[in-house]
């Protein structure tokens, strides 16, 4: 069965704001304002157990403009509140004789669905399959496969991804600001447990196939604080210390028109300098590609196969990541300086292929806390003070309680002795050091020298 309703003729329009009723509505006036709605329906719709609205205007305080909201009705639990609340304000409101009746069935379901539906739509959990494959030369050389649920509220979030072979699992939750991570090792003689904190929202790109996951379900609203075309890659860096210096490149994306907002497709840019980190010299090695990669090609793509509508939240249930690399032969032999390998991928080389296919979504999220939880004691590292001045790049330190902890005086105390460790570490040998090391070295050597010669001539001068 559907149902549809438009109002004839103007639109019925509602002020909760103000005293003086708008042309051509009616006004609402209350000697305690415990909250506003300022909305004009064009239409609703309702078909079996989904809904749909469109307004001209919404909520207080927000920049609604034109508005099309669709979804699922919340469960009766949600609906009997909504229907007592929405019910208490009509009675009052037409008692007064201050409310238009053809306002009463919006205001009905305008409470309904974005009142209580849309804070119990805000948080929401994702449980799928993601898989990894990497590639040379179109060979297949490595896969994995991980069982991962995320559980997402507003900006908060929390990862688990566990490995199908090896048991090992990795959690990884963003909670007011801070990233907390816990790895669990399955395999015997291991640590059981190790921990990291840092503010980096971005998940370090590792074999962990978080950041994929969060790229998809848990970076709305990163993207909506991005204010330029600059992106944090999500796959492991050539040289790791780049994720530390804040690293990222160029990008395009796309995102969805309903809320959260999460992106369908996003394109990473290469500038055609590869930084690779040199174990030996212990250093960055940085160089340009072959031409015509030198000027830059397409690094890595991600595309939403795949969505389903979750209470009003449009929430990818299929995409898939593929990273790609310059041929095996632009490495060795020039390339026509005339190809377009900026956007053309078809003249590059897959490099790896990540994919989620048939995830699936809930409303709500059971998760209290966005934080991994744990009962042991552990050792962990704090990244929290890479950035400060001087850095610290991991302050060990150790948790006895189970709670992760805040920064303290203390904590502070421990990065400080930590980085002036590193900086002596770093520190160049001054010129005069350097001096007196060259002379002693020259005495060390030339000592045995001048021992032999004498031995030699009291031997000769020695009479038979």
């Amino acid at each position: 069965m559907q149902l549809s309703w438009q109002p004839h003729g103007r639109s019925p329009y509602l002020s909760a704001n103000r005293r003086q009723p708008h042309e051509g509505g009616a006004g609402l006036s209350a000697h305690r304002q415990l909250w506003a709605v300022d909305l004009a329906v064009a239409e609703i719709q309702i078909e079996g157990s989904e809904w749909r609205i469109e307004t001209v205007g919404g909520p207080l305080n927000t920049e609604y403009a034109h508005c099309t909201k669709t979804g699922q009705f919340a469960p009766t639990v949600l609906f009997a509140p909504a229907v007592l609340l929405s019910s208490a304000v009509l009675k009052s409101g037409m008692a007064a004789g201050s409310l238009n009746w053809r306002i009463a069935p919006v205001l009905v379901f305008w409470v309904f669905v974005c009142g209580l539906a849309n804070c119990w739509g805000q948080a929401y959990e994702v449980v799928g399959t993601i898989t990894y494959r990497t590639f040379l030369a179109g060979q297949e050389q490595f896969g994995s496969r991980k069982e991962f649920k995320v559980s997402v509220k507003g900006c908060d979030w929390l990862i688990r991804a566990k490995d199908s072979d090896t048991g090992d699992s990795v959690e990884i939750g963003f909670e007011n600001g801070v990233a907390y991570r816990l790895n669990s090792f399955a395999k015997a003689n291991t640590n059981v447990l190790s921990a990291l904190i840092e503010w980096e929202e971005v998940p370090n790109g590792d074999g962990s196939l978080t950041a994929y996951l969060w790229l998809a379900f848990a970076s709305a609203c990163h993207f909506a604080q991005i204010t330029n075309k600059l992106l944090t890659p999500v796959w492991i860096l050539d040289d790791p210390n780049l994720r530390h210096e804040n690293f990222k490149m160029s990008a395009e994306w796309a995102t969805a028109d309903q809320p959260p907002h999460l992106p369908t497709r996003v394109t990473y840019f290469n500038d055609g300098i590869f930084r690779v980190y040199h174990p030996v010299k212990k250093e960055r090695v940085s160089f340009r590609a072959q031409k015509p990669f030198d000027q830059g090609y397409v690094n890595a793509t991600y595309e939403v196969l795949q969505r389903t509508n979750c209470g009003g939240l449009a929430v990818p249930t299929e995409f898939v990541f593929t990273r790609y690399a310059i041929p095996i032969s632009a490495r060795t032999n020039r390339q026509d300086s005339n190809l377009n390998v900026a956007t053309n991928r078809s003249n590059l080389m897959v490099r790896s292929v990540v994919r989620v296919a048939g995830a699936t979504v809930s409303p709500g999220s059971p998760a209290t806390s966005f934080r991994p939880s744990f009962a042991a004691t552990l050792t962990y590292m704090d990244q929290r003070f890479v950035r400060s001045n001087p850095g610290a790049l991991n302050v060990l330190n150790t948790i006895t309680n189970g709670n992760w902890p805040e920064i303290t005086p203390e904590l502070v105390r421990r990065a400080e002795i930590t980085a002036r460790a590193a900086t002596s570490q770093r520190q160049p040998e001054s010129g005069q050091s350097s001096r007196v090391r060259l002379v002693f070295g020259l005495v060390a050597l030339g000592f045995p020298i001048l021992v032999f010669f004498f031995l030699k001539k009291n031997k000769t001068a020695t009479p038979p």
